[in-house]
């Protein structure tokens, strides 16, 4: 049996919406019967349908008042016919330009915008941005861009204005994301100079970022979040449009104005959020723009920058750019290696500073926790495992293979040290993970490949680990049964 409850939504909510639906099939399927049969002519169906469409908003009016929002579904009924009735008349009975269908468009959108800010309903703030951003990209079958530029930003400030306005923050979030997919098609048309399609994008993100921070009543952590995420996304979009030093440079640019509007979120944990998505924007994307090599070094070294604020503001955003700021070192790291190799002087370099920067982030960590903490320990392990393997090569101390596995080796026993010394059993873990990988290694190629000494030494090594963790087992729990 269905409950009251259950039926009552039903007849309230389903019923209306189905009803208008259909009397709107029926009047378009009538219509095309009637055009077909040569009873009327384009110009008697685009004033029937907009006299049927203002009836409908009439009515709607009317019946404002009604509960279950009867009224408001009328006028959106209406609203929403309007725009289809406007662009059937120029696309297909061709009464009229381009031009005026733009007009139309942008007039209803801004009407439609209007009621929203008046009746407080989110509904014809998503007809009437919808509405406004597609008259905005009209223009571009002319190859306009700086018109529709200016249309997009007319029906976004608006619509950002209704937003932030009724406290709508989650509407900020949609109105942001719809106008970021609006402005690529602005950005990437073939009559759109860089600093036109950069400058839609960036500036449309900052006007979603002002709507969110404005529309924030009760600040959370997920919706906080979301707005960073989306920053960051928006300053990647813009350096994906103009790479190169001057994208890096407008990268910087588009991260210091963010960090100057989030400054408008109504708390210090919103604010701060807000602001560590404006620092990632420039400290992961922008670095990215210069050569190669002075990106490999600036992007630890950064890292190191976030260490030192950590020192003065919130720890866990800045350790997470910290990190972020390593894993990304990796990518020219990984390029240069495979494209034509790197200096020594600047692989030692590099690796140095990723080791400072590792241990200065661990001794941080340890106010956050044990999994903050892990990761950096390990990145220090590996980052002197590699160190050893340059040394190595580089004097000529071992060939490629076996300095590998030395290295490897080296890496695996500091972070199992430290996993003993911090008592983190998950660094423990992952070591033994890795020595047992390259126990694998050393059975199954590195003996078949060492002459007999090479293979007495590293056994030998090998084993004096082993023990020695065995035997730093068996103290740690001794101590723990006395």
């Amino acid at each position: 049996m269905i409950d009251e409850a259950t039926e009552n939504f039903i007849g309230t909510k389903i019923l209306p919406r189905a009803g208008a639906a259909v009397l709107v099939l029926m009047f378009a399927y009538l219509v095309s019967i009637a055009y077909e049969k040569g009873f009327i002519g384009p110009g008697t169906i685009f004033g029937g349908a907009a006299a049927l469409c203002l009836a409908l908003i009439g009515i709607g009016q009317w019946k404002r008042n009604e509960r279950a929002e009867f009224g408001h579904i009328l006028t959106g009924i209406g609203s929403c016919g309007l725009y289809f009735d406007f662009a059937g008349g120029h696309f297909f009975q061709h009464l009229y330009s381009g031009e005026s269908v733009v007009a139309l468009f942008v007039a209803l959108s801004l009407v439609n915008l209007a009621y929203s800010l008046w009746k407080a309903t989110r509904a014809f703030l998503a007809i009437g941005m919808t509405g406004g951003l597609v008259a905005a990209l009209l223009p571009l079958q002319g190859n306009q861009p700086e018109m529709a530029a200016g249309l997009f930003f007319l029906i976004l400030v608006s619509a950002a204005f209704v937003a932030a306005r009724n406290k709508w923050a989650d509407a900020s979030l949609g109105l942001w994301l719809a106008a970021a997919l609006s402005a690529i098609p602005i950005a990437l048309n073939r009559a759109s100079t860089w600093p036109l399609g950069v400058g839609t994008l960036e500036i449309a993100g900052l006007i979603g970022l002002a709507a969110f921070c404005w529309s924030s009543r009760r600040p959370q952590a997920t919706p906080a979040i979301a707005a960073a995420a989306a920053t960051l996304l928006t300053g990647i979009g813009a350096f994906a449009l103009h790479p190169g030093l001057q994208g890096a440079g407008h990268i910087v640019a588009f991260s210091l104005a963010a960090a100057a509007v989030s400054l408008l979120a109504p708390d210090q944990a919103f604010r701060s959020t807000l602001i560590a998505g404006a620092a990632a924007t420039a400290l992961w994307v922008a670095p990215f723009g210069l050569e190669r090599t002075t990106t490999l070094l600036l992007l630890p070294s950064l890292g190191a920058l976030c260490c030192v604020a950590a020192l003065k503001v919130r720890m866990a955003p800045c350790l997470v750019l910290a990190g972020a700021e390593m894993v990304l070192s990796l990518v020219p790291y990984t390029i240069l290696i495979q494209d034509r190799g790197i200096e020594p002087r600047i692989d030692a370099l590099y690796l140095l500073i990723v080791v400072v920067t590792c241990f200065a982030a661990s001794s941080l960590a340890r106010k956050i926790g044990e999994e903050a903490e892990t990761i950096f320990l390990f990145g220090l392990g590996v980052a002197l495992g590699r160190g050893a393997y340059l040394a190595l090569t580089t004097f000529g101390l071992l060939g490629p293979t076996f300095a590998f596995t030395a290295a490897a080796l080296l890496g695996s026993f500091v972070a199992l040290a430290f996993g003993f010394v911090r008592n983190f059993r998950s660094l423990r873990m992952g070591s033994i993970a890795a020595l047992a990988l390259t126990m694998i290694k050393v059975v199954l190629y590195d003996l078949a490949q060492a002459s007999q000494l090479v293979r007495v030494a590293i056994l030998l090594i090998l084993g004096i680990g082993l023990l020695g963790a065995g035997y730093w087992y068996i103290r740690r729990d001794a101590s723990r049964s006395s």
